[in-house]
């Protein structure tokens, strides 16, 4: 069953850390604005998670953040050597980030179930 209070409370953080970034980009400086944006989110969401499940989302938390780190290169190249503009670009680099994060988290429950049933 869902907690409505608890998916809120990580609805809000999210929603936050967007609206700061959005906001210190606008205001200030927008490298000040990627510390909100690139806010270690996925350790803050650790705190919503069943204790017995924050293992597996770790080890899926630095898988993705691989992921991301390659996403964001590669959309800084982008910017850098083409004339594409930069919202065609940025939803590339997200397409690009979903489909290569569900095949590694497909292979990784893969390989992970396959080392469970070794032992079974």
């Amino acid at each position: 069953m869902i907690d409505f209070k608890t998916t809120a409370k990580s609805f809000l953080i999210g929603g936050t850390l967007i609206g700061l970034s959005k906001y210190i980009s606008i205001n200030y400086s927008s490298v000040w604005a990627s510390l909100f944006g690139g806010a270690p989110t996925g350790v803050v969401s650790a705190f919503f998670i069943p204790q017995n499940k924050v293992k597996d989302f770790l080890n899926g938390y630095i898988i993705q953040s691989f992921v991301l780190i390659l996403d964001i290169i590669l959309l800084n190249l982008a910017i850098k050597y083409t004339s594409i503009p930069i919202n065609i670009l940025n939803i590339v680099v997200i397409l690009l980030w979903l489909f290569v994060s569900i095949a590694i988290i497909k292979l990784y429950l893969k390989k992970k179930r396959k080392k469970e049933n070794k032992f079974v």
